[in-house]
Formats: C-alpha cells, structure tokens, sequence
C-alpha cells in the first residue's frame, strides 16, 4: 500500500495595492478549509481562496473600479466565454412607454440564447445580477446591460431600458458576452473586483511578485480648463514633462445604450473657453 501523507502547497499571490504588490504566503492543501488562515499549520483548500487580496478602499470609502492594468496592459475583467462570443437566438420586446423617437422611450427586452450559453446567468448570485455586465456586439454598435431576470425553462433573460433602435436592435445576428462575475473567473490574465473589497488575480506564465507592478484607476479627468466665456478666456498655460496615463470609468447603473466604441464617454482633458494652452513633452495615453 502506498504511503498517503497530507500534501500542502506553498502558493505566493498577489496582494494588490493601486500602485504595487507585496508578497504574502499562503499554504494550499486538499486536506485544507477555506475558513482557515492560509498558515502551514491550517492551510487553504482552493486556489479561488488562495488568490485573494483585500483592498479597504473598496469595502470602505467606495472606490470600486472597473480597470486593472498589470505591467501597463490592461487586464481583463473575468468573462464568459473566454474566446470568442455567444450568439443571440431571438429577442422579444415589450414597450412600456413609447415615447415621440423613432424608438421606445421605455422597454424591455426578452433575449433568448442557448441553454448551454445560459449556464453561467443560471447561477447568479444577486452579487452577479447588481455588477455583471452582459455586452452585446451588433453591426456597428455595443451595448452594455445589467441582466434584470432570468428564465431557465425558456433559456432567456431580460434587460431594459431605452427601445431597441429601428436601424441596429439586437437580433439573432448579434453576438454577446458576460463580463465582471466571480464564476468567470478562470483563466490566466483575469481579474475580478468583490465589492467586499477582495481582488481576485490569476497570473500569466511569468508573471511574479518581482516583476509585476498593478494599476487601478481612480480619476475620471486628468485636467478641465473652462474659462467664463469666449470673451473671458483661460490663456497662456503650459504643460510639460508629465504624463497622463490610465483614467478611470464607471458604468452607469443602467449599463449604457447602444454606442460606437466610447463616443458618449466624456474625454479625460478638457478645455472649453481657453486659448494659448500648450503641452510639451507630455505623454497622454
């Protein structure tokens, strides 16, 4: 008979600041339990448990935040599928309020997707309902929505807001994805954020608490310069040697209608009523 003995492994992860890592032990151990410490004596069970790092500032003072860069890339926020894209099989509408566009001012929609693609949304948490976003890609446009319900017996879910536009709705042409839920989160370079305050990474292949620097973003506009009219400009300002780099966005509540690209997301440096404003050997990215 061979000798069974309780294996335990060492895991370094990444405990995540703004700006930089520090290094943590945990022990992993198929012995453990997640409610322990991590320490060699009460190790771990599972790699979800082991990678966690807690950030006050989320928990605390509201500073939840949608982008991660990781060594100046920008991470990607958990998502399913990891490849690729879902397929739309059919949507319904229903108009609560017609409104005098061309769409309804008011509506909601019923998107009917395959019983496999619908797994994920089956297990939502109400953590899950509140922060993911399900991103539908159709001609030239991308919408952003919070799902409302979901139907397992007709493999559906439900989002609203606006009426779907005449000239690019949501069809059966339309491919979609699920992003910013914890049960995606499973594959090297992913991230997701808890509103408890816990960030979950999981590393590339190379990736170490040496060589790995963290970003979060915190500021929606690095600079605003508004003068009181044309006739009352700011003038003769100069910038130099700085750089500008990685601002944050919050998707609204509601999730956002259909846009292309980042068109309604307002710009990060802004000058209105301003003349003679100059930036030399400025890096703005």
């Amino acid at each position: 008979m061979k000798n069974r003995s309780l294996s335990v492994l060492l895991i370094t992860v990444f405990s995540i600041s703004s700006v930089t890592a520090d290094a943590q032990k945990i022990y992993l151990s198929p012995k453990g339990n997640d409610n322990n410490s991590g320490t060699f004596e009460n190790p771990v069970a599972s790699l979800n448990k082991a990678c966690e790092a807690f950030i006050p500032q989320v928990a605390y003072y509201d500073s939840y935040f949608e982008q991660l860069y990781v060594n100046g890339r920008r991470a990607t926020r958990a998502k399913s599928p990891n490849e690729e894209f879902y397929f739309v099989k059919k949507v319904e509408e229903t108009v609560a309020e017609t409104g005098t566009e061309r769409m309804a001012q008011v509506a909601v929609q019923k998107i009917i997707v395959d019983s496999t693609d619908a797994k994920s949304i089956a297990g939502f948490t109400d953590q899950d309902y509140e922060d993911a976003l399900i991103v539908f890609y159709h001609n030239w446009d991308n919408t952003r929505k919070r799902v409302l319900s979901f139907s397992k017996a007709q493999s559906a879910f439900f989002i609203a807001g606006e009426g779907m536009k005449p000239w690019n709705p949501i069809n059966g042409k339309s491919r979609w994805l699920i992003e910013n839920y914890r049960g995606a989160l499973d594959s090297p370079g992913e991230w997701y954020l808890d509103r408890s305050g816990y960030l979950y990474y999981i590393p590339l292949p190379g990736e170490t608490i040496q060589n790995t620097v963290f970003h979060a973003p915190i500021l929606k506009e690095f600079i605003n310069i508004k003068g009181e009219s044309s006739d009352k400009p700011v003038s003769n300002i100069r910038f130099e040697n700085l750089a500008f780099e990685v601002a944050e966005y919050r998707t609204p509540a509601a999730g956002n209608e259909p846009a292309q690209a980042a068109a309604p997301v307002g710009a990060v440096i802004t000058l209105d009523y301003a003349k003679n404003i100059s930036f030399n050997n400025c890096d703005i990215a």
